[in-house]
């Protein structure tokens, strides 16, 4: 064997590497956006700082955990093909990014001229998707666009918007509680937003304030929502069930099985530290909606039944019909054509009948 035959089986024989994703135009335009993301930090930093006191609030102290969690959904959301994209932006996608971008800064100039906060904070959202479909296109956009509005969260609510939630939050929870309580065979007398439990001389007063109304619980049950409905690979339906159908109920019964246990604790252990009491019970209340939202999450995924394989018929709610993206089922036999086939089958059977052999005749 010649050398030149042992270096074509050996070249043949070494892995093929795959080629890199960071091009130097790719690097290129990491580098944009880096920059574009930096001006925006420095831009919005009066706005961030009153963000961060709004985060020394009781209301909005799940603010700190938003960014973190976008960040592990951008992780859990990788694209691959995000990157190469970035050489293949096209101009419409720069256009739509522009828009996106114009509106985010005339937004907050309306804002600051009319002097309200929140419209100012979030504008920086929609600055920040601006900036990732200008310069990523709708490929990095998708995957990382959802996460920017994601930040929309860590935000505070407009104290118009406040007011007319947590007034009846605050009604549902108070009489939920009272209704949950008499059930479970206490005695309980209601004065406005405040329960009373036990009979004369053993009586213990549950105040529900604002605080208590369930909001904080509800906005972190919203973004927790969203999240699970971000990392899930269902149908869209389903994520839209997710949010629209399991946010808001789980958030309110979370927050009334935490008032009634608190008011069961304080009447059966009077001794015992009320705050204490009423801080662990709050804490206790996450582990009881991740569990409702799970069998939420596990309730919506069994409405669905793949019955032909993948990409075949669906069961859904008890009836059929054509898998999403796959091929639609087979066609139903018409008349004539069961006929032909009723007849073929005779005409065989009449044939078998023909060749059987003839039984001699016995005297």
């Amino acid at each position: 064997m010649s050398e030149a035959t042992k270096k074509a089986e050996a070249t043949a024989t070494e892995p093929v590497e795959a080629p890199s994703i960071l091009t130097p135009g790719v690097v290129a335009t990491l580098g944009v956006l880096g920059a574009f993301v930096i001006l925006l930090l420095v831009t919005y930093w009066n706005s961030l700082i009153d963000l961060y006191s709004y985060w020394q609030m009781p209301l909005y102290s799940h603010g700190y955990l938003v960014p973190v969690f976008a960040a592990v959904l951008l992780w859990l959301r990788w694209d691959p093909d995000a990157l190469p994209e970035f050489n293949n932006v096209s101009s419409v996608a720069r256009w739509y990014g522009v828009v996106l971008l114009a509106f985010g800064v005339m937004m907050r100039l309306a804002s600051a001229w009319v002097g309200i906060e929140t419209p100012d904070m979030l504008s920086m959202v929609f600055c920040l998707a601006g900036v990732c479909l200008l310069v990523g296109g709708w490929q990095f956009f998708k995957w990382a666009g959802p996460i920017v509005l994601f930040l929309a969260f860590m935000y505070p609510l407009p104290d118009v918007l406040v007011q007319k939630i947590l007034v009846p939050l605050q009604e549902i929870a108070t009489s939920s509680s009272e209704y949950l309580l008499q059930t479970l065979g206490y005695a309980v007398e209601r004065d406005g937003n405040t329960l009373t439990l036990g009979t004369a001389g053993n009586e213990i007063d549950l105040h529900i304030v604002e605080a208590c109304s369930g909001l904080r619980m509800l906005t972190v049950f919203v973004a927790l929502c969203v999240a699970v409905a971000l990392i899930l690979d269902r149908p869209i339906w389903e994520r839209v069930v997710i949010v629209v159908v399991g946010a808001v109920p789980i958030a309110v019964a979370s927050n009334i099985i935490r008032i009634s246990a608190t008011g069961m604790i304080h009447h059966r252990f009077p001794s015992f530290d009320q705050q204490m009491i009423h801080d662990n019970a709050g804490l206790a209340m996450m582990p009881v909606g991740m569990l409702l939202l799970w069998a939420l999450v596990t309730i919506v995924s069994k409405l669905t039944i793949e019955t032909d394989g993948p990409g075949g018929n669906v069961d859904v709610l008890g009836g059929r019909g054509p898998r999403s993206g796959g091929p639609p089922a087979p066609p139903k036999k018409s008349k004539d054509t069961k006929g032909r086939e009723s007849r073929s089958r005779e005409g065989r059977s009449r044939e078998k009948r023909s060749r059987r052999p003839i039984s001699p005749i016995r005297h």
